[in-house]
C-alpha cells in the first residue's frame, strides 16, 4: 500500500504542478508582449583591436555579423539540415516542444547527468537575443515564456529568419550569410547539401566546431546531421552518400595565418576575464609583448624546419617555439604547433613533455650554491643503486664512460652519471625547492632520476627557467598580454610582472659561464656557426629513447627555447638528437633577432679560472688546447 500510496502522491504533484503552470502560463501569455522588433535588428558593435610591442596592430576581434537575408533566399537543402538538426518539430509545436522535454528528462535520468538538451529553435533564437548563455534555472523559466509569447506574435518563417541571421557559428561569426562567406566564399543561395549539413551542425557547439578552429571535427558533426536527413527521409541514399563524399575546404585567408596560436590565447584570456561580448562588443585595446616582425619571421622558419624533419624522418613531427626578453619576461615570439587549422593545441603553453638533461642546470646550481665549483672533479663510472629488489643502472647518453671529469665539463656535455651522483651529493629536495622557486608545478620526487629530469613540464615552463641563468639569477615569469584598456582609453588591467631572485648572483653567473661552454660544444658537434661577437648559452635535452628533441638557448637580450616530437610521443629513431634536429631551427631564429645587449655581465666578485676539463687544474702543456675558462 505504501508504493501505491507514494506513486498516487507523485502523480498527483506532477497534475497539479502541470495544472498550475498551465495556468500561469496562459495568464503571462494573455497580460504581456514583448517587442519583437529586436528579431529585424542587427547588433552594433565596436571590436577590440589588439597591438604589438611597437603599437602594430595585429588583430582585431569583431562579430562577423552581416545584413539580414530573406528566408525566400536561403534554400530548402540548408532549412531542412537546420530542421532536422535542432529541431524536428519545428513547424507543429508552440515554442517548446513537450516530446523533447519528456525525452532528455528520461535520457539524463538514466546517465545521471546532463546528456541531452531540449531546447528549440524558438527557445534558442530568445537565448540569442534576450537573454544570453548564463544557465540558470530562472532564466530557463523565462526563457519558455519568451518562447511562447514571440509563437503568438511571429510566424514561424519569421522565427526562422530570425534564427538563421542570428545564430552563432563560432569565432565571432553572427549569421547564415557571414558564415557562408566566411568560411567558403559563397553567398547563402550557392550553399551545397554537404555545406548546409556543417553549418546545421556547428550550432550545437560553435566553440567545438568552428571549422576555422577544428575542420575535423566540423566534419565529423556534418555527417550526425546528413545521417539525420536520411533517418527523416528529407534526402535519399544517394545525396546522402554524394554529401558524405565531399570535403569541407574552408578558406584560409593569409591575413589569418600570422599569430593564430597567441591570438586564440589572448581571445582565451579576454574571456575569462571580461566575457566573450565583452571582447567583440566593447572596443577594448589590448597590447601584448609580440614583436609583429619575430613573430612572422620565426613562423617561417619553424613551419619550413618541421617540414624538412617530417620528410627526413618520415614521422609527423610537431613542436613549439618561445622567445621572450630576457629582462622583463614579455613574450617575443610564440608557436604552438606546426599547424593551427590542424590543431590549435598549444604545445607551448599546455604539452608536457619530460625534459631530460634540459633540467641538470638546477642540479649544478644547487651545487655551486651549497659550496663547490665547476673544478670539483667526479668519476664518471658504472654505477647502480638499489631499492628494495630492484636495482637501477643508469647510463649516459653514448653508453660510453670518461673516468673522472670536472663538473664544468659534465654539464657542458651533459653527462649522466656525474649529474645523479652530484644530485645525492647536494639532496633532491634542495633541488626541487629551486624548482618550485622557477614557478615549476609539476609533479617532483626526491629520486636519483631527477638528476636526468624525468619529470614532465611545458615549454612555457622551461624557457622561464633556463631564463634565471641569463638573467644573473632572477626569475622572470614569462607573459603575453601587458594592459587593457576600454573604449574610453582607461587601463581596466595590467600586468604585474613577478620577478624573485632565486638564486645568488654569483652562483647564476658561474652556471651561465659553463653554459657557454656547452653553447660551444653544440657548434662543433653541429658544425654551425655562431658568432662570438654575442655571447649564448645553451642546454640539450632529450629522453633515451628520443622521444623528444629540446634545445633551450639564451643571448643576453633573449631566450629561446624549441621543443620537437610527436604528439603521441612515439620513438623518434636512433642517432636523432636535439643538437641536429632543434638546434638549427634555433640558430636560424636567434640570429634573425636584434640582439642589444651582446655580452653577459658578470659578478665583479667571480674570477676567470683556466682549467682542465677533466683534472681541474691547470692545463698541461700537451692539453691546452682542450683547457677551458670557468668563474670562481
Amino acid at each position: 500500500m505504501t508504493g501505491k500510496r507514494l506513486l498516487f502522491f507523485c502523480i498527483s504533484f506532477v497534475f497539479l504542478t502541470f495544472c498550475v503552470s498551465a495556468f500561469v502560463a496562459l495568464f503571462f501569455l494573455r497580460t504581456h508582449k514583448i517587442d519583437v522588433s529586436v528579431i529585424r535588428k542587427t547588433v552594433d558593435c565596436v571590436p577590440s583591436v589588439v597591438i604589438d610591442d611597437g603599437g602594430n596592430e595585429l588583430w582585431q576581434f569583431v562579430y562577423d555579423k552581416s545584413y539580414p537575408v530573406a528566408l525566400s533566399q536561403v534554400p530548402q537543402q540548408v532549412i531542412d539540415a537546420f530542421i532536422a538538426s535542432e529541431d524536428r518539430y519545428f513547424f507543429s509545436h508552440c515554442g517548446l516542444s513537450l516530446r523533447g522535454i519528456a525525452r532528455s528528462f528520461f535520457v539524463n535520468l538514466y546517465h545521471g547527468a546532463k546528456r541531452q538538451g531540449a531546447s528549440t529553435i524558438t527557445q534558442q533564437l530568445v537565448r540569442l537575443l534576450f537573454f544570453g548563455h548564463k544557465k540558470t534555472f530562472a532564466r530557463k523559466i523565462k526563457e519558455q515564456f519568451y518562447a511562447l509569447l514571440i509563437e503568438r506574435q511571429c510566424s514561424k518563417q519569421e522565427i526562422l529568419q530570425a534564427y538563421l541571421n542570428n545564430v552563432c557559428f563560432g569565432c565571432g561569426i553572427f549569421g547564415i550569410a557571414a558564415a557562408s562567406k566566411k568560411f567558403w566564399g559563397i553567398e547563402v543561395c550557392d550553399l551545397s547539401l554537404s555545406q548546409a549539413a556543417a553549418l546545421a551542425g556547428i550550432v550545437r557547439s560553435p566553440q567545438a566546431y568552428c571549422p576555422l578552429l577544428y575542420p575535423r571535427s566540423t566534419q565529423k558533426r556534418r555527417d550526425v546531421v546528413l545521417k539525420k536527413m536520411l533517418q527523416q527521409k528529407i534526402i535519399t541514399c544517394d545525396e546522402y552518400e554524394d554529401a558524405l563524399s565531399q570535403n569541407i575546404e574552408i578558406i584560409k585567408r593569409e591575413e589569418d595565418q600570422t599569430g593564430l596560436f597567441v591570438r586564440e590565447y589572448v581571445r582565451s584570456f579576454m574571456t575569462k576575464l571580461l566575457g566573450k561580448d565583452a571582447l567583440y562588443c566593447n572596443g577594448y585595446q589590448i597590447k601584448v609583448t609580440i614583436n609583429k616582425q619575430m613573430q612572422q619571421k620565426a613562423e617561417q622558419l619553424f613551419v619550413q624546419h618541421v617540414a624538412y624533419q617530417r620528410t627526413t624522418l618520415c614521422l609527423p613531427i610537431d613542436g613549439a617555439l618561445i622567445t621572450m626578453h630576457v629582462a622583463s619576461g614579455a613574450v617575443k615570439a610564440l608557436i604552438g604547433g606546426y599547424s593551427f587549422f590542424q590543431s590549435t593545441f598549444d604545445r607551448a603553453r599546455c604539452a608536457e613533455r619530460q625534459v631530460g638533461s634540459v633540467f641538470k642546470i638546477l642540479v649544478y646550481a644547487v651545487a655551486i650554491a651549497k659550496g663547490k665549483t665547476f673544478a670539483d672533479t667526479c668519476v664518471d663510472e658504472p654505477f647502480s643503486l638499489s631499492h628494495g629488489k630492484k636495482v637501477w643502472q643508469p647510463r649516459n647518453y653514448t653508453k660510453t664512460h670518461n673516468g673522472k671529469m670536472t663538473l664544468a665539463h659534465a654539464l657542458s656535455h651533459s653527462n649522466n652519471i656525474v649529474t645523479i651522483k652530484t644530485l645525492l651529493d647536494v639532496g633532491a629536495q634542495s633541488v626541487i625547492d629551486l624548482a618550485r622557486k622557477c614557478n615549476i608545478c609539476a609533479d617532483l620526487h626526491a629520486y636519483p632520476s631527477l638528476a636526468l629530469g624525468c619529470v614532465d613540464m611545458t615549454l612555457h615552463d622551461v624557457v622561464g627557467m633556463f631564463n634565471i641563468f641569463a638573467h644573473n639569477g632572477v626569475y622572470v615569469e614569462p607573459y603575453i598580454v601587458e594592459w587593457i584598456k576600454d573604449g574610453n582609453g582607461t587601463i581596466v588591467w595590467q600586468h604585474t610582472q613577478r620577478k624573485e631572485r632565486v638564486i645568488k648572483r654569483s652562483v647564476a653567473d658561474q652556471v651561465t659561464k659553463v653554459l657557454t661552454l656547452g653553447m660551444q660544444h653544440c657548434s662543433e658537434q653541429s658544425n654551425a656557426y655562431w658568432s662570438d661577437e654575442i655571447d649564448a648559452i645553451a642546454k640539450t635535452g632529450t629522453t633515451n629513447d628520443s622521444r623528444t628533441c629540446w634545445f633551450v638557448g639564451a643571448t643576453p637580450s633573449y631566450t629561446t627555447g624549441i621543443w620537437l616530437g610527436c604528439d603521441d610521443n612515439r620513438p623518434l629513431g636512433e642517432d636523432v638528437y636535439p643538437v641536429d634536429v632543434a638546434f638549427p631551427l634555433w640558430l636560424a631564429v636567434t640570429k634573425k633577432i636584434l640582439h642589444k645587449k651582446k655580452k653577459f655581465v658578470y659578478d665583479h666578485a667571480l674570477q676567470e679560472l683556466t682549467i682542465d676539463p677533466f683534472t681541474g687544474k691547470r692545463p698541461r702543456r700537451k692539453r691546452r688546447d682542450q683547457a677551458i675558462t670557468i668563474l670562481v
